[in-house]
């Protein structure tokens, strides 16, 4: 085994076992090879104490506008269409490829920072399609950009 994280409250997701205390994982070939409340028979190479902390799977963004997290936090308190209709669109509008592959890393990098592992992108023009995968690029081992549509 590679690596061992343990003595985690490991949070499953498994209705069975949803929450196990004082908990082990472990790691083998980049894959969890085990999961337990008692620690492993085989040795690892390197181990984690993960005592009074938390241990669960990576987060997914099932609908993420990730560009646009350049424009949080403008234009806030108006209704929906207003909102979208005078002060969003017009200024989505304006950006151009160098905007939209700045706001994909940005965005990128704040999934990464919080946890999210997998995604499914919703770019609204086919250029900022192309230019959220070239962003993606820089993050090919962490994130997973997953075709979709919601």
């Amino acid at each position: 085994m590679d690596l061992l994280f343990q003595n985690a409250t490991v949070l499953t997701l498994c209705d069975d076992r949803p929450v196990l205390k004082g908990g082990y994982v472990g790691i083998a070939g980049g894959k969890i090879a085990f999961v337990g409340t008692a620690a492993p028979q085989e040795p690892a190479a390197r181990t984690i104490d993960c005592r009074g902390k938390f241990l669960l799977p990576g987060l997914v963004n099932a609908h993420a506008h990730t560009a646009m997290c350049l424009m949080r936090g403008y234009a806030d308190d108006y209704t929906l269409q207003d909102w979208l209709y005078q002060k969003i669109f017009p200024v989505e509008a304006r950006l151009d490829e160098r905007a939209i592959l700045a706001g994909a890393r940005l965005g990128f990098a704040e999934m990464l920072r919080t946890g999210t592992r997998h995604v499914l992108p919703r770019a609204g023009r086919c250029r900022a399609r192309a230019r959220m995968r070239h962003a993606r690029i820089a993050f090919k081992r962490r994130t997973r950009l997953r075709r979709g549509c919601l």
